[in-house]
């Protein structure tokens, strides 16, 4: 598993029950990213078989994933290809003069299939509307403010659930402060 962010590294090692070293590998590219190896054929071919497939980004479809789970699955979403983003923006028309404040979560993946899929499970499991969009070859799932805080509420249930603490700590205060 490859990331830029060693939080992720190691949320992935704790979640999985795994020790491993975190090396510094150079991309294709010319940059550096963090990755982790874990040697375990069995989770490998798990992995597999619901769906988590090598070199995902263009392929990845459906995910087998029961729905007891998915609020967790979502949260890995998130944190792997997604962004909680607290929002300023100006006012049109009538609302020209005034600022908002709003959440947005996004979801972003080169497949189609990922994303229609992810909003069809979240459509279905928890009645929220997202929009789905491409941009620049990508595409993406978002949700304007009610279902980006609904939604991230399902996701972070509480303070111990393993997630980047990046991302629900820009939740957290949009909640404070609004």
């Amino acid at each position: 598993m490859s990331s830029a962010e060693i939080e992720m590294l190691e949320t992935f090692l704790h979640c999985i029950g795994r020790r491993a070293k975190i090396s510094t590998v150079k991309s294709g590219y010319g940059s550096t990213t963090l990755r982790v190896q874990v040697g375990d054929v069995g989770l490998y071919e798990w992995l597999l078989t619901i769906g988590l497939v090598p070199r995902k980004s263009h392929v990845l479809g459906a995910i087998d994933v029961p729905s007891e789970f998915l609020p967790h699955l979502v949260r890995g979403l998130l944190d792997g290809d997604g962004s909680v983003m607290d929002v300023t923006y100006d006012g049109t028309g009538k609302a020209r003069g005034k600022r908002y404040r709003t959440l947005l979560v996004r979801f972003v993946s080169a497949s189609r299939d990922h994303i229609m899929w992810l909003h069809e499970r979240i459509s279905s499991q928890f009645q929220l509307a997202g929009a789905v969009q491409r941009q620049q070859g990508m595409w993406s799932l978002a949700y304007a403010k009610r279902a980006s805080l609904a939604l991230v509420g399902l996701l972070y249930p509480d303070a111990n659930v393993p997630c980047l603490r990046r991302k629900r700590e820009v939740w957290e205060r949009f909640v404070r402060e609004s």
